[in-house]
This record gives structure tokens, C-alpha cells and sequence, in this order.
């Protein structure tokens, strides 16, 4: 074998021609010793080119050379002809499939892979090859036709239905009408002709829900969109599909002009959610498709939803583009710290969605962080509902609200072992807030408030034991956390107290005790089987 510095007179190295003749230990040889594996003819082809042609070992090479050099399997000669369709001219099939696999691509076998690269040429070796694979679908149920109204074009659709394939078939996506608005190249030419097929441009996907007009709005496709509206697709559906919300929220801000220019009364509808076209941007969309929805003269009436959410209430839940529209937004007057019907302003849902950079911008512009009237600040809500994320924000913001007490007298920490996990009392707790404080209203020390928190509270008790905390300190009404746990049937906090070292001799005679046997035992889960020198879990017989 000639070293692998040489080219022969052809301009092939020895490794490409190794591809092609030999075994996969001839080509780790060479390349052991030093070959090129990128090298490429004058026409494009690559080793994977020359693999193609070998019918005996070049599925083993091409698995070796794209698994161990990641050549790129798609990379195509000055014809166009990519090393899997060498393979399939070559009936090569072994090698072909070996490529379709280490493709990983959406297509789920050969011949469809052939249709998406609309190359019907080699898709009928394949079919003459192995004539199952057109009836098969993909997940989506899409058969070939699909793949060729969207990707190929009509000669190639044409083909298909020659093959069998019924026209009018549907797939989870719709039909063929559905599948070719998708089609920048081919897809007018492929629309008109399924429509002389009598096919319904008006129809609605039963599964997706959505219409042929969808998907060429999604593409931006208006050219073709225009050709549909031409051949009869309807822009004014009169239900929930607004074409011009569709777009707003996909943020396609040429499609939702080309759909206000057709239809100008869309604009002012309103969503089954109750949400107006400046909602849907505020999610979804930039500030440059916030400005425009302004422009065409939506009236202040379109600014609150249903719950009376404002248009910076939804801002919240647009990460990608929320800061520029808080600043939009503010510059022309919205109201920053408006509530809906529940009481919140913007602010407070940007912290519950964790959208912090909102909350950030909010902020920026002049959002009250203290709000008025209100039974505890923003970082104790973030607390009782165990946004850590939130709550950290707030606390690098204004390091004094974790000081605050709630109205009844509850600091930081009541509140979070009323309501939140162990990772948040820990936080609170090295923020310096004294856990053996009680609460000003009733004496409650945090063992107390643990015991209303159904989710986490069993897993706090040993926090709060292990830094001093009595199991059997009292509150103002004199009863212990064991008392208020079983009060409120909260048996696994309960069980944890008493391995903790709680005791019932403290504060119950025998009377006492019979009565919390009674509230216990009607749990679910287990009961508290009680006397006066010991107490047990065990299961609810039937």
C-alpha cells in the first residue's frame, strides 16, 4: 500500500481509496499514521463519498469515521450528491441505513429521509429496494405525502399518490394544506393543486386545532398566505382562531401587519382567556410589536383583561423580551403599581413568576417595593410561598424587609416555618433573625407555626431543635407545639416532635388525653395511639 503522503494520478489519497477497497483496519492504519481524514477531491467527495462504494465494509467505516472523527455526514459534492445517496446509486443499502442511523435525524426511516430532501430520484432505488417503507408514519402521523407537500415538491407529491397514497390523508398536524404553507419553494404550486382536489383550505386540524393559514403565518410565509386568501382560505373565522393573535404571540410582527391590513376589526377582539392583542404581546412579543399594536389605535378599554390585569401584569411572564416593554411601557404611562381584582400589581407577579429581571426593571422605573395596607411585605409573600429565589432578590434589594414583622406579630422566620421548606429557614436563620423569638400576637414560637406547614414542617423540627429551640416551650394560650400539631392532625410533625422529646405529662391529664386520641385517630395516613408515658404511630386498621 502506498504511504499516506502520496495522492495517485486520479488526485485519490490512499485512505480514500482504502474507503473504497479495503477493510476498516486498513483505514485505522492510515490513519494511525497520519492520513488527512478531511481530505476532499476537487469534486467534494470526502472518505465518506468512497465508503459509499464499498458494499462489504463501508457501513463499519463510515460508524468509525463519524463516531471517531465526527465528520459531517451531510457534506455534499459539487453535484449535490451527499455520501448516503452515493450509497444508494451504488445499492449500497447497508451503508445508506448506516448513515440514515448515525443521522439522527426527524425522519424515521430512509425513504422518508429521501422525500424531506425532496430527492425522488433515489427515493424509488429505495422503494424497489424495500417497497414497506412508504406506508410507514411518524409520531405525528405523518406519512410521505406530508414530508413532500412540506419539504419536496410537486412532482414529487405526485409521485406518491401514483404510489398509493391517498391525497386527502390527515396526520395530527392536518392535511397535506397544513403541512405546505411551510413549503417557502414549492408550496403555492403544491396548494392550488390539492385544492383542485377539492381539499378544504378552511379546515381545522382535530388534533392541533389549527388551520392551513396557521402554519403560513408561522413560516412568515405571506406570499403564500396571500395565494391561500386568493384560493378561498378564510382570515375572519369568527371563533377563537384569531390569525392576528396567533402571530402577535409568535412574535411574527410582518405576518400580524399582513393580517391587519387584510382585516382591521382583529385587533380589538378579545381571547377566550379574556386577554386583548396588548396582553398576547406582553407575554410573547418584543417592544417593537408592542409599538405597533399601539399605533393602529387600540383603545385604553383593551388595557385590563378580565381580572383586571393590567398590560405589565403579563409583562411577568415574558422572559425574553419583559425588560424592554417595563421600559416601553413605563414611557408612556402605564401604570406601574395597578392591581387586579386579587389585590397584586405587576411587581408582585414578576416575583411569583421568578422573572426577576422584570422585577429588576420595575423597579428601575419606579415601583413601590412597601405596598400600602397590606398584612406583610413583598419578601415576607415570597416567604409564605417559598419562592427562595424571590426572596433573595428582594433581600439584595432592601436588606431591612427580612427585619419587618407581619401584622400579627410574625417574624421572618414564624413565617417560613409556617409555610416554607428547610433551604428557606436555613436562609432566614443565617440572615441573623432570632429563632427563639415568638410572635407578638400569641406567643408562637417557630415549632408552633411549623406545625400548621403540612408539607414541610416535620422535616424543620430537628433545624430548629438543633439550634435551641424547646419542643415544650409554651405559648401565650400555654399549650405546647405538639398541642397545635395535633389540633391540626399534622401527625407526621406530631411524630417528629416526639422523637425530638416533646412529652403529653406536661400539659394533659388522662381527660386530655382521650380527647386528642379522638381528634387523631380519624387521620388517613396513621394515628397517634397516646397515654400518659408513651405515644406511637401505627397504621389505621380498615
Amino acid at each position: 500500500m502506498a504511504s499516506h503522503e502520496n495522492e495517485n494520478e486520479q488526485g485519490l489519497t490512499p485512505l480514500m481509496i482504502a474507503a473504497r477497497d479495503e477493510n476498516l483496519e486498513a483505514c485505522i492504519t492510515l490513519l494511525q499514521q497520519g492520513a488527512d481524514v478531511r481530505a476532499e477531491t476537487e469534486s467534494g467527495e470526502t472518505i465518506l463519498h468512497f465508503a459509499a462504494l464499498n458494499k462489504q465494509h463501508g457501513h463499519e467505516i463510515a460508524w468509525m469515521l463519524v463516531d471517531q472523527f465526527k465528520l459531517d455526514l451531510t457534506k455534499r459534492d459539487v453535484e449535490g450528491n451527499e455520501a448516503i445517496i452515493h450509497g444508494i446509486r451504488n445499492g449500497n443499502f447497508r451503508f445508506a441505513e448506516e448513515l440514515f442511523r448515525l443521522r439522527q435525524c426527524e425522519a424515521i426511516n430512509l425513504f422518508h429521509l429521501l422525500i424531506s430532501l425532496n430527492r425522488s430520484d433515489v427515493a424509488l432505488l429505495v422503494h424497489a429496494w424495500n417497497p414497506l417503507l412508504i406506508r410507514e408514519v411518524d409520531g405525528s402521523g405523518r406519512n410521505a405525502l406530508h414530508l413532500a407537500a412540506e419539504f419536496a415538491d410537486l412532482t414529487v407529491c405526485l409521485m406518491l399518490i401514483g404510489m398509493g397514497i391517498d391525497p386527502a390523508s390527515s396526520c395530527n398536524l392536518g392535511t397535506v394544506l397544513h403541512r405546505a404553507p411551510l413549503n417557502k419553494n414549492h408550496g403555492i404550486e403544491i396548494i392550488r393543486y390539492f385544492v383542485n382536489l377539492k381539499l378544504d383550505l378552511n379546515e381545522v386540524s382535530a388534533e392541533s386545532g389549527f388551520l392551513p393559514l396557521h402554519a403560513a403565518f408561522a413560516a412568515g410565509h405571506l406570499e403564500i398566505a396571500h395565494e391561500m386568501v386568493k384560493l378561498g382560505a378564510v382570515v375572519d373565522t369568527k371563533n377563537w382562531n384569531n390569525f392576528l393573535f396567533f402571530s402577535i404571540a409568535a412574535n411574527n410582527y410582518e405576518s400580524a401587519k399582513f393580517i391587519h391590513d387584510l382585516n382591521g376589526d382583529l385587533i380589538m377582539r378579545m381571547n377566550l382567556d379574556g386577554r386583548t392583542a396588548l396582553h398576547l404581546a406582553a407575554e410573547f412579543a418584543d417592544a417593537e410589536m408592542m409599538r405597533w399594536i399601539l399605533s393602529t389605535g387600540i383603545g385604553s378599554q383593551y388595557f385590563l383583561d378580565n381580572w383586571t390585569c393590567s398590560i405589565l401584569h403579563h409583562v411577568a411572564f415574558n422572559w425574553q423580551f419583559g425588560p424592554q416593554l417595563v421600559r416601553l411601557l413605563s414611557s408612556i404611562g402605564v401604570d406601574l403599581n395597578s392591581k387586579d381584582e386579587g389585590q397584586n400589581t405587576p411587581l408582585k407577579f414578576a416575583l411569583r413568576a421568578i422573572n426577576l429581571d422584570v422585577a429588576q426593571e420595575l423597579l428601575n422605573h419606579g415601583a413601590n417595593l412597601n405596598s400600602e395596607n397590606e398584612d406583610v411585605n413583598l419578601l415576607h409573600l415570597c416567604i409564605i410561598e417559598n419562592n427562595l429565589e424571590g426572596a433573595k432578590f428582594l433581600h439584595s434589594v432592601d436588606p431591612e424587609l427580612v427585619q419587618e414583622l407581619s401584622s400579627g406579630g410574625m417574624n421572618s422566620l414564624h413565617l417560613a416555618a409556617a409555610f416554607a421548606d428547610l433551604k428557606m429557614c436555613q436562609w432566614i436563620f443565617e440572615l441573623n433573625i432570632d429563632v427563639m423569638e415568638k410572635s407578638d400576637e400569641d406567643g408562637k414560637t417557630v415549632l408552633h407555626c411549623a406545625a400548621f406547614n403540612f408539607n414541610h414542617g416535620a422535616s424543620l423540627v430537628q433545624f430548629f431543635v438543633s439550634k435551641g429551640v424547646n419542643v415544650s416551650e409554651k405559648n401565650f394560650a400555654s399549650k405546647t407545639a405538639l398541642h397545635t400539631a395535633l389540633l391540626e392532625k399534622n401527625i407526621g410533625f406530631a411524630t417528629e416532635l416526639l422523637q425530638a422529646g416533646a412529652e403529653f405529662k406536661a400539659i394533659l391529664d388522662d381527660q386530655g388525653v382521650q380527647e386528642l386520641n379522638k381528634i387523631t385517630s380519624t387521620g388517613h395516613s396513621g394515628c397517634l395511639i397516646i397515654d400518659n408515658t408513651v405515644a406511637k404511630v401505627v397504621p389505621l386498621c380498615g
